[in-house]
């Protein structure tokens, strides 16, 4: 996933679980997105790296308003040089590659 603007993600009916980018597959690289208002139940992400999914690289994203903003379900991941505003949990899981606000 490069360069994409995601908006207003909502869970069904504003109660359902929402996740602006769901990484599905292993060695994916999810960079230089921007995504805003992610909304449902909690538990809710901005970008979520499923738990069968390893050596992800989430890097340079712009997060604003979500429940979780980066999230791993697994271990095996760096997220690097991302920011995020307004998350309840910025990060989750993976490893911290530096430069993350």
């Amino acid at each position: 996933m490069l360069n994409n603007d995601v908006v207003d993600t909502a869970g069904t009916g504003g109660t359902g679980v929402a996740n602006g980018i769901l990484v599905g597959s292993d060695r994916s690289v999810v960079e230089n997105n921007r995504i805003e208002h992610t909304t449902g139940v909690p538990g809710t992400s901005a970008i979520l790296v499923g738990s069968s999914n390893t050596n992800v690289i989430v890097v340079n994203n712009r997060i604003v308003r979500s429940d979780f903003g980066i999230r791993f379900l697994n271990t095996s991941g760096l997220f690097r040089d991302n920011i995020a505003l307004g998350c309840s949990t910025k990060y989750s899981g993976g490893t911290d590659g530096g430069n993350n606000q």
